[in-house]
């Protein structure tokens, strides 16, 4: 199936901390896509340019989800950017990595520099694990 360009689905029980950065990526032309991670298919039917995958939900971990899009042929490619919290970051960096993700961002971020970093992802050539 063919990749949008330039779409985000992000995957949270609560949109609402990612609600201002994803708005600033809709004014940039970005088409961004919200869901559960209970509610995220086995198989994403349409691929996306990069997903945001929050770590700490209730039906499924980031890293599970990460794990479980890697396996997917055409997913393999695709930016995966893990947020998180503070209080995580040094087992999950390791944990990240394993599972094939390409970023993580700790929880409180800024709207500008969580927008920036997703642009720079979308837009920029394919680098994994560029962990910050």
């Amino acid at each position: 199936m063919k990749t949008p360009t330039r779409s985000v689905l992000v995957i949270t029980e609560s949109p609402k901390p990612f609600a201002m950065a994803m708005s600033l990526l809709r004014a940039e032309g970005y088409q961004v896509t919200f869901t559960t991670g209970e509610h995220l298919a086995s198989d994403v039917e349409n691929v996306p340019a990069m997903v945001i995958s929050e770590l700490a939900m209730p039906d499924i971990d980031g890293l599970k989800i990460c794990r479980r899009l890697r396996r997917d042929k055409r997913m393999q490619q695709t930016p995966i950017m893990l947020v998180g919290d503070l209080s995580a970051y040094s087992s999950i960096v390791a944990d990240g990595m394993r599972c094939g993700a390409s970023a993580y961002v700790q929880k409180p971020f800024t709207f500008a520099a969580m927008a920036s970093r997703v642009m720079e992802m979308i837009d920029s050539p394919p680098v994994r694990n560029a962990w910050a």
